[in-house]
């Protein structure tokens, strides 16, 4: 898909004023509740497809008109001004107006589909004739409205056509779907069927000489199902009679039919998108009949595929991808729909209510660091961040903090509950703890709160500081460079409040979370070559992306 974005004006229930989906992406996800008018978006696509040979028999019917307003559908673009006609060499003697910004810029066409007109930017209804020449080299000189009207007939084609060229490769996937001989995909305005599907399948598992990349395709196919199932052994059969996929497993050939329907309908999918490269593909609630973990792993499907997706959901499962991927919420005031780009921090919360879901049934990562106060969340961020850099807080983890004295009434165990402690893992099963060591050197026990909690998560989920305390992580240079002076010297039984206090005319327990937001400015990926900690952060990661695997 070669446009950033694209806008839709008086179609069902998108008003004059329409919407406009911006920074579109790989994989486009549409979100909002029932009747919102999300799939609406996706049955435009599907309608501008079906009639891309002839503009002018767009619907324009009661059916898709907006609140039977009687207007035609618009579409809405923005070009880049250097992809529109124009005449380089007159551009560079032209004066009188900024030609260089306007070839920069990308500049609203609202093409009217019935009519097949496009509106031209305003600022050229400003322009002289002169200056409008080199937007048109047909006339050496003409009035002002005849040169606006050749360059609106020259732009108008130049558009129409990268419409067609942007929208002539699409696939429309409904919420039904079907794969058997002679049955439909889904339902009639789906351009796929399930005897397609098949027969396609069977000339990649049988290519022509010469045409051998074909078989690639197959095992793509073939290698995501063994995945999906478990299964490396897998084969995929399609029998000469072409009206079933075989399966065989474990030295027994069945039918895909005799599968559980997720697996069905994932098959089914993943088959059409290899089959159907470099397309848009519209997909209709593609979590139908598949459990999170299925969907996690047809996320991952499309990643693999050269497609560009626009997806409708009601799963809170595709708002947890790390792919490229851009979110859209769709929302309805009983008049019109709106769409809004949704920013995962900022519109989370209003997704999440039309989505129906309640606190207790997401938490808003996939696994949770528990550490004592926000001076620490502030160092463990900058530390993942430099053993990996794509783990985001918010989406793959939450840090929440416990509180020293705090500690003592949580539990991490699972199975027994003990009355006077707070089950976390009833929170998230996927749990990390940083603890101070504290004590006045190496050789002082952890005391019994910590070994407690220690036993209950296991060791691979808790880490206890080597020095007495987060800050020994710090080292001499970073001490130094924060302070700006020439030494000093790290104890890691030594409190870093008593190291500051010797030199900084303030107490770092005044303002830890201050200070340490300047700190870290001053930690490299060198830095973390200190005690146990480069060995840990390692470690904490791996634990992250085991949470979001």
């Amino acid at each position: 898909m070669n446009i950033q974005g694209f806008g839709i004006k008086n179609f069902r229930s998108f008003d004059s004023d329409g919407i406009y989906l911006d920074g579109l992406k790989k994989i486009n996800i549409i979100i909002g509740k029932n009747n919102c008018g999300k799939s609406n978006v996706l049955r435009f696509l599907q309608t501008l497809h079906s009639n891309l040979s002839d503009l002018n028999k767009f619907p324009n019917d009661i059916k898709n008109q907006h609140r039977r307003n009687g207007q035609s559908t618009i579409l809405n673009l923005k070009v880049k001004g250097d992809n529109l006609p124009h005449n380089k060499d007159k551009f560079r003697r032209a004066n009188g107006f900024d030609y260089n910004n306007f070839l920069e810029q990308f500049h609203n066409f609202d093409v009217n589909l019935n009519s097949q007109s496009i509106n031209l930017p305003e600022q050229l209804n400003d322009l002289e004739w002169q200056q409008l020449i080199p937007f048109q080299s047909a006339y050496a000189q003409a009035s002002a409205q005849q040169l606006l009207s050749k360059i609106n007939e020259s732009w108008k084609q130049s558009i129409i056509q990268k419409v067609k060229s942007t929208f002539k490769d699409l696939i429309y996937i409904p919420h039904l779907r079907v794969i058997k001989e002679g049955h439909q995909f889904g339902d009639s305005n789906s351009s796929i069927n399930g005897s397609n599907i098949i027969s396609k399948m069977f000339e990649m598992q049988n290519p022509e000489i010469g045409n051998e990349n074909a078989r690639d395709k197959f095992n793509l196919i073939q290698t995501f199902v063994r995945d999906l199932i478990n299964k490396p052994d897998l084969e995929i059969e399609i029998p000469h009679t072409k009206e079933e996929i075989v399966l065989t497993i474990d030295g027994n050939r069945l039918p895909l039919d005799s599968f559980g329907t997720g697996i069905h309908q994932l098959v089914m999918l993943c088959s059409t998108l290899v089959i159907h490269d470099n397309s848009i593909v519209c997909i209709e609630e593609p979590e139908i009949h598949l459990h999170p973990e299925l969907q996690r792993k047809f996320i991952k499907f499309l990643g693999k595929t050269k497609n560009i997706y626009f997806l409708t959901t009601h799963s809170n499962i595709f708002l947890d991808s790390r792919l490229n991927t851009s979110i859209y919420h769709v929302q309805n005031d009983g008049i019109k729909s709106t769409i809004s780009h949704a920013n995962r921090t900022t519109r989370t919360f209003s997704i999440l209510n039309d989505l129906g879901y309640h606190s207790s049934d997401i938490l808003q990562a996939n696994g949770i660091i528990w550490v004592e106060g926000p001076s620490d969340r502030t160092f463990i961020i900058k530390w993942i961040n430099l053993i990996d850099s794509t783990l985001i807080e918010g989406l793959h983890f939450s840090i929440m903090f416990y509180g020293g004295r705090l500690l003592s009434h949580i539990s991490f165990q699972n199975e027994k509950l003990i009355t006077d402690l707070i089950p976390l893992l009833k929170l998230n099963r996927n749990a990390y703890v940083l603890m101070d060591r504290d004590g006045f050197s190496s050789k002082t026990k952890i005391n019994l709160t910590k070994r407690r909690i220690k036993e209950e998560i296991g060791d691979r989920n808790c880490w206890i500081t080597k020095g007495r305390e987060i800050e020994n992580y710090l080292t001499e240079k970073t001490i130094q460079n924060w302070l700006e002076v020439d030494k000093v010297k790290i104890n890691p039984d030594l409190k870093l409040e008593e190291i500051v206090s010797k030199i900084h005319k303030n107490k770092y327990n005044t303002a830890k979370t201050k200070y340490s937001k300047e700190i870290i400015k001053h930690i490299t990926i060198e830095d973390l070559d200190i005690l146990d900690l480069k060995l840990k952060v390692k470690q904490l990661t791996n634990r992250i992306n085991d949470w979001n695997a």
